[in-house]
């Protein structure tokens, strides 16, 4: 009892010591000894090594074999040259598919004496890509992790909690606000351009439209012109100033300043004339007030688009999701089964872009420069009244048009012709995820949909009527989840929809399965595989196309099985193929093969992925995972839309890249350049439509190419 309270105070002294004085007191009336228990209990795990704690862990259960392969004396059938594999991380607990295949091909080789190894009855449920239960437990709180460092934009908060339907509706709203907004304002473009540009020019002018003549109202003219700019871009103006009051240096903050900038350099002229001499930069600064307006009219539409394919009647979507490798990069995709929408995919559509996170870098750089560049300029040339006309033109030319449009274009681009299709590709996240992809898994229903498949009538021999052959091939086929289970199940009238129950399945390299039905030994698969199991095929018996049925090692019938090729399948492989994108054949139907694939769709079957039978099962078994990147949703299921998204998102990619690059170089070139025509006193090479004309310029070619990733 001595040695219990004399521990007891020597945790209650180790206690005081870890809290202050006041953390102490606040103890007191509270229930030390469980305080201490508890503690005790914390000091007790957390000193004891590794090994004990666990051994104080339950044990988990053992889990089900994942797969097992027959293994034959003589080589197989020779198959397609080795494809490139995707590369994933055997590290992690569920990121490489990969690792699934060595814990099997180790297993086979532990239990080759046996002879053969078996599949458990349901393959699906025990394909090694499932998750582990301790990282099953994790899942809900690595998404959260996830959306916790994911950045909103700014103008799309008010998005985040609506449904997809909602959300819609208001997108669109949006989408007509920002379109007329941007239509008057692109006219008030014109206009000015027109009015500036006029006297170099000798075009025509109204007699009162006249700096020359009358000034007053010329430059009233451009002022009202630049004011109404300002009350159609009045969004991006407000914005731009609340952001600056935070300190939230973003594009609509040089917008703004650009165009006050402009503005007071207008009304300086007409208050003080004799600080005339200099055309405001009007049309520059509505120029890019547009290109802002533009901006966030192509980012509505994206999520209007988006959300319109999100909230469709049927509410389940096949996701697209790609496996991340050791390197956070994602070289394999694979989309999941018909499901309801994840809360996740609006959160990605929302998602800050990279033009967004680079201006919020890009913009404070700009303004500081453009404010010393203004200084410098005014004062080395001896002309310090003119700093708001150095201003006004060094913040104006130094709007990274390119930069602004580099993602939100091309992404509009794309999805104008996704959402027809029912695809919807997540956001800037979903574009990065699809930019290294280099393998896309393809089932056996993606390449020879059920209805394109024909089965006949069984050719029975010896005693065996064609009930029970039937009976036998359906028990077998639905137990290893081949896509011919359905197309016998179609094809077949009078078979019975719940066939006897398969046991000890076993899928063989050799283009063939046994299971045990209702006590008997049933084969199924090609001649070959009959062949090599020592089963005699009667002379004159047709072995292609041929799925033979053998029970208790005799053979018992044989079905001619004829695969159409769709037209839609053959243009989506060569377009895959074409573009560098491996289509890996996650088939357990033993008849489709890349040589069956080059015959059927005149593509070269060594670029088809055919891996080894281990590998093509943990595939076609592969569950939606949650760890895995969402890249986009699909509402209806087909090789042309599943080639769609992958060819979309690097094509959106590029883009996005190729407009970035020619925002900074045009950002980088022109304000140096303006710099140094002002400061060398050029005022005639620095005029308002030389401006207009050199952002227009760099202009085009973002505008080509973002326009071009809408076309395929």
């Amino acid at each position: 009892m001595d040695h219990k309270n004399n521990n007891h105070d020597m945790e209650l002294e180790e206690i005081k010591q870890m809290l202050s004085e006041s953390e102490y007191d606040e103890l007191v009336g509270v229930d030390i000894d469980s305080i201490i228990m508890e503690y005790s209990d914390i000091m007790e795990y957390s000193d004891s090594p590794q090994q004990e704690k666990k051994q104080s862990q339950p044990e988990p259960e053992p889990e089900p074999e994942i797969l097992q392969v027959y293994p034959e004396s003589e080589p197989s059938l020779p198959t397609a040259d080795k494809k490139p594999r995707p590369q994933t991380d055997s590290s992690n607990l569920r990121r490489d598919i990969a690792s699934g295949v060595d814990e099997v091909i180790n297993l086979k080789q532990r239990e080759k004496e046996r002879g053969g190894k078996q599949i458990p009855k349901s393959v699906e449920e025990a394909s090694p890509v499932r998750l582990a239960p301790e990282y099953e437990n994790t899942t809900q709180e690595l998404l959260h992790e996830k959306a916790s460092k994911r950045v909103i934009s700014t103008e799309l908060r008010s998005f985040r909690k609506l449904m997809p339907a909602d959300a819609a509706e208001r997108a669109k709203s949006a989408v007509k606000y920002f379109r007329i907004r941007s239509i008057v304002t692109a006219v008030l473009t014109v206009i000015s351009w027109y009015i500036l540009a006029a006297p170099t020019y000798l075009w025509k002018l109204p007699k009162f439209i006249s700096y020359m003549e009358k000034p007053y109202i010329y430059l009233f003219i451009l002022a009202a012109l630049q004011i109404l700019a300002m009350f159609m871009s009045i969004s991006i103006i407000t914005d731009g100033l609340r952001f600056l009051l935070k300190g939230w240096l973003k594009m609509e903050c040089l917008v703004s300043l650009g165009a006050i900038a402009t503005l007071i350099h207008t009304l300086m002229i007409m208050i003080k004339p004799n600080w005339g001499g200099f055309l405001p930069y009007t049309c520059v600064s509505i120029f890019v007030m547009f290109i802002s307006l533009s901006v966030r009219c192509k980012r509505y539409e994206t999520v209007y688009r988006a959300c319109r394919v999100a909230s469709t009647s049927s509410g389940r979507f096949f996701i697209v999701k790609g496996i991340e490798d050791s390197d956070g990069k994602i070289k394999t995709v694979y989309k999941t089964k018909a499901s309801p929408l994840e809360q996740e995919f609006m959160e990605l559509i929302l998602e800050e872009d990279n033009s967004e996170k680079l201006m919020r870098f890009l913009v404070p750089l700009l303004i500081v420069v453009a404010l010393i560049l203004a200084i410098v300029a005014s004062f080395g040339s001896g002309y310090a009244k003119g700093i708001m006309w150095y201003l006004s033109a060094l913040l104006s030319i130094s709007f990274p048009c390119g930069i602004a449009l580099s993602f939100v274009y091309p992404f509009s681009a794309a999805s104008t012709r996704s959402s027809q299709l029912g695809i919807a590709i997540a956001g800037i996240d979903g574009v990065r995820g699809l930019r290294d992809v280099h393998a896309a898994i393809v089932t056996e229903n993606d390449i020879f949909p059920t209805k394109m498949i024909t089965v006949s009538q069984p050719s029975t021999f010896l005693s065996f009527t064609p009930e029970k052959v039937n009976l036998c091939a359906l028990s077998v086929l639905k137990a290893s989840g081949s896509g011919l289970y359905d197309a016998f199940l179609s094809n077949l009238p009078q078979t019975p929809m719940n066939p006897p129950v398969a046991e000890n399945f076993e899928f063989f390299d050799t283009n063939g399965m046994t299971a045990y039905v209702n006590g008997e030994k049933v084969f199924v698969g090609t001649g070959n595989f009959i062949l090599r199991m020592g089963i005699r095929i009667a002379d004159g018996v047709n072995v292609k196309n041929t799925v033979f049925v053998a029970i208790n090692m005799q053979l018992a019938g044989a079905y001619s099985i004829k695969y159409d090729s769709l037209l839609s399948v053959k243009r989506s492989l060569s377009y895959m193929i074409k573009r560098k994108l491996i289509p890996v054949l996650a088939v357990r139907d033993f008849n489709v093969t890349p040589q069956m694939i080059e015959s059927k769709f005149k593509v070269d079957a060594n670029s088809v992925g055919y891996p080894e039978i281990e590998e093509r099962i943990s595939y076609s078994g592969i569950k939606d995972n949650q760890d895995d990147k969402t890249c986009a949703i699909m509402s209806v299921d087909n090789m042309i839309n599943y080639s769609e998204v992958l060819a979309a998102g690097k094509r959106i990619a590029f883009a996005q890249k190729f407009n970035m690059v020619l925002g900074c170089i045009s950002t980088v070139l022109g304000v140096p350049l303006v710099f140094y025509l002002l400061y060398t006193g050029a005022a005639a090479s620095v005029t308002p439509a030389n401006l207009l004309y050199y952002m227009i310029l760099w202009m085009i070619p973002v505008c080509l190419t973002s326009i071009g990733v809408g076309r395929r």
